[in-house]
């Protein structure tokens, strides 16, 4: 599937969409597309390079789609055929686990300067408890490889809410954001330019909920010590819909209609340690 209809009144523009990747592998616990989608299909290198291709008169940016984007077995040779035809590259949400030298390297070649990765939590108990492997040192270490590569942005998601939640848990999400946001700075002096990392944190459904306080409450408990310039927090009350672990039955129409409205008015930003709940 691609974009067949280029016209500068959408909201991607003349922008080319592109699906790369269907379904994930890795099966997060909270993941309903990774189960929705299995198997995991990879559309073929050649037919995306000729979609590309024939769509370059008409697009001067790519979007890959897929929420998996590194599971294609083939993604190093269609992102360096994407650089080589003059594309600027917009990728979906990385996993850090996948990236390599290579990706990040090609990504920064086409332009882009803005990664975004899933976390999920601060602390290796919690992320285990979602099926996901990562440790801190391993998102640390990938933390490093790009910025290193010349990337300058770096957007994280972590969830609030989730199974077992301590207030521990919380405050390890602005740990390792800062800890982030350290090796970012580290890198950007090398260069003279300082990007920034933004925290975004919505938060799970209802049936992921602990009972320990609202979401509000537990962002709160995330700002208790000031947080350093250019780390940027942004806290979004969302609902998860289709969510598979819930047990919880389906909220009436009505709840529904109270949720939506709270999506809209609902996002704040935290900037400098500064709380907008104070």
């Amino acid at each position: 599937p691609s974009t067949v209809i280029f016209t500068p009144d959408t909201e991607f523009g003349a922008r080319l969409l592109v699906e790369v990747v269907r379904g994930c592998a890795n099966l997060c616990r909270f993941c309903w597309a990774g189960y929705n989608y299995l198997p995991v299909r990879a559309f073929p290198a050649d037919r995306i390079l000729e979609i590309a291709a024939a769509a370059r008169p008409h697009a001067q940016r790519i979007g890959l789609v897929s929420i998996a984007l590194c599971d294609h077995p083939e993604i190093e040779r269609i992102l360096q055929a994407l650089v080589d035809m003059g594309y600027g590259i917009t990728p979906a949400s990385l996993r850090l686990e996948d990236l390599t030298p290579a990706i990040v390297r090609l990504l920064h070649q086409s332009g882009e300067r803005s990664v975004t990765v899933a976390p999920e939590t601060g602390s290796d108990r919690l992320r285990r408890v979602i099926n996901k492997t990562m440790t801190n040192a391993d998102i640390l270490d990938r933390t490093d490889l790009i910025f290193r590569e010349g990337m300058e942005n770096l957007k994280l998601y972590y969830m609030i809410g989730l199974p077992t939640e301590t207030d521990e848990d919380l405050v390890a999400i602005r740990d390792l954001t800062l800890e982030i946001r350290d090796r970012m700075v580290t890198h950007a002096k090398a260069r003279g330019t300082i990007g920034r990392s933004y925290c975004a944190a919505p938060a799970a459904s209802s049936g992921y909920h602990t009972g320990n306080g609202t979401p509000k409450k537990r962002w709160r408990l995330m700002h208790q010590s000031p947080v350093r310039p250019f780390t940027q927090f942004s806290y979004r009350w969302r609902m998860y819909s289709g969510c598979h672990c819930s047990s919880r039955p389906r909220a009436s129409s009505d709840s529904l209609a109270s949720i939506e409205a709270m999506n809209h008015c609902r996002l704040v930003t935290i900037s400098s340690g500064r709380s907008p709940f104070s």
